[in-house]
């Protein structure tokens, strides 16, 4: 056989390896419109933390990057150094970027298959997105007007909307396990989930998209999951209180029935209209033996003291002020707030993640044992 032929025989009989290989990325740009300066391509990893990937200089309003990526990746693109403006996902092709300098939200993207598929997720799950928003706007409303009970009737609505959205979601991600875009919607759905619901949909993942470091993050959050469950001996901690001194968690829980474990921050607005149940919780069986630490993911003392003082929250309050860098976060395995933990006497957890009636229910029933 001459090289020609091998040439071909090549060629024609292992396309899966040239598609599978290409030689980078291309993100050319035109953006119209006054303005320059430079460009950056981020990654977000979390807690408030992003890992650069790629910058260009904005000459004649265009722009070329090059490099490559190990696999498709999220990326959020924001102008000389201000707030991001827009994400779209990056792969090894060439991708066209065409906006406004002023509306840079609105620019288009193609190029990228990837971002097709991002596209086509965001399709689907539009209507339980608009759902759960028009509710919450209703809720709010009623809420504004003074009208308790319709707003605890739609409270619920959306806790069930909720739900039936992260119910959508996992099925779609196990019904498209070869997607990255479809993959990375475990992150909408992780902070609901239960150890045994994000392995299950975790291991419906191709192999390639379980090899990611997102996934492996996952993997870690199963695991930590896995030992702060129902039944396990909740971990002990030691964290200031508002006026500097330490507090330990298993002190705290000496002589109590019950103690929540509550995550919060003065700027998560979920958690600040779940304050007054908790109060109302707390006021109604702390002579019984429960009682509430707070945990707080605030940034500075001052906000968080105010909090403290406007929702008028009479139990122990504890935070490092580092926003998601706090290690009771890792500790619990909290992904998002407002989170909870219900502990009993012993050390040993009882449920997590409870809320409005279900709570109160869930304590009171446990004090009659």
């Amino acid at each position: 056989m001459n090289n020609r032929i091998l040439y071909f025989l090549l060629l024609f009989t292992c396309p899966a390896f040239a598609l599978a290989n290409p030689p980078g990325y291309v993100v050319q740009g035109t953006l119209r419109g006054k303005g320059g300066g430079m460009i950056y391509m981020m990654e977000y990893k979390g807690k408030g933390n992003y890992l650069y990937i790629d910058s260009a200089r904005i000459e004649g309003g265009k722009f070329v990057m090059k490099g490559s990526v190990p696999y498709p990746r999220n990326i959020i693109v924001c102008l000389n150094h201000e707030t991001p403006k827009f994400g779209f996902w990056l792969e090894n092709s060439v991708i066209s970027i065409e906006g406004h300098f002023d509306s840079l939200h609105r620019a288009r993207v193609s190029g990228s298959a990837t971002q097709l598929e991002y596209e086509a997720t965001r399709r689907f799950l539009a209507p339980y997105e608009q759902n759960c928003r028009t509710i919450a706007q209703a809720m709010n409303e009623k809420k504004k007007h003074g009208d308790a009970i319709a707003a605890r009737q739609l409270e619920h609505a959306l806790d069930s909307c909720w739900a039936d959205k992260a119910a959508a979601t996992i099925q779609y991600i196990k019904q498209h396990p070869n997607s990255y875009p479809a993959a990375s919607l475990i992150k909408g759905i992780s902070y609901a989930l239960t150890w045994q619901q994000l392995e299950d949909v975790v291991n419906s993942l191709s192999p390639a998209i379980r090899a990611t470091d997102e996934i492996a993050a996952y993997r870690e959050r199963i695991s930590i999951l896995r030992k702060t469950d129902k039944g396990n001996k909740a971990p002990d901690f030691t964290q200031n209180n508002p006026d500097g001194k330490p507090v330990r968690f298993y002190d705290l829980l000496a002589g109590k029935k019950l103690v929540l474990l509550d995550f919060w921050a003065s700027w998560c607005g979920p958690c600040r209209r779940e304050n007054p149940n908790l109060v109302s919780v707390y006021r109604e069986f702390h002579d019984k033996g429960f009682d509430i630490i707070g945990v707080s993911l605030d940034k500075t003392k001052d906000a968080w003291v105010k909090a403290i003082a406007e929702d008028k929250l009479p139990w122990t309050h504890v935070s490092n002020l580092q926003y998601w860098n706090n290690p009771i976060v890792e500790l619990y395995g909290v992904s998002a707030v407002p989170a909870n933990v219900l502990i009993g006497a012993d050390g040993t957890i009882l449920a997590r993640n409870l809320k409005g009636d279900a709570l109160r229910k869930t304590v009171q029933e446990l004090l009659k044992q």
